[in-house]
């Protein structure tokens, strides 16, 4: 919910979030593919030593709000339309409370990072909001990272503002 409102009102560097589109690339086509022909070794060939494709590599690209967020306001209503290409990285530069909680209860030692990470990957598009920051269609997104560990109950009001 935080994240939406910080979205609707144009906070979201202010309240501590970064933006990454993460896009997918290839891996580089001048390795053999997998299964490929052996690898020869000091003039001999050995079946059992071969070289392997690398799997997709994620790139995180930087974007603002504007890029994937659109008002619409046809019929008077006020409706924010969202749409984006693959995942989007949400990341919150601050320590919520859930991780404060555990730290200070010894639960988690160490030095953690500060922060936590959200994938959020659109199932369906677009993806409707209104303006409270409620999904219309919430099942038209699949989130991972920390919001995934993050349960309804733990939710805030649909009002709710931050001051």
């Amino acid at each position: 919910m935080h994240f939406f409102h910080s979205l609707i009102d144009n906070k979201i560097k202010e309240e501590g979030f970064l933006l990454l589109n993460i896009r997918s690339s290839e891996p580089i086509d001048s390795m053999p593919k997998k299964n490929g022909p052996a690898l020869s070794i000091s003039g001999r060939s050995d079946s059992s030593v071969q070289i392997r494709r690398s799997p997709k590599m994620n790139i995180g690209y930087p974007v603002a709000p504007s890029q994937f967020l659109v008002r619409d306001t046809t019929d008077q209503k006020n409706v924010y339309i969202m749409n984006w290409k693959e995942k989007l990285r949400v990341t919150y530069s601050k320590n919520p409370f859930s991780k404060r909680y555990l730290q200070k209860k010894v639960f988690l030692q160490g030095g953690l990072p500060t922060g936590v990470w959200s994938d959020v990957e659109m199932l369906e598009s677009p993806v409707y909001m209104d303006p409270n920051g409620s999904l219309y269609n919430p099942l038209a997104i699949q989130v991972s990272g920390y919001w995934s560990y993050e349960k309804v109950a733990t939710m805030l009001p649909i009002n709710y503002r931050p001051r």
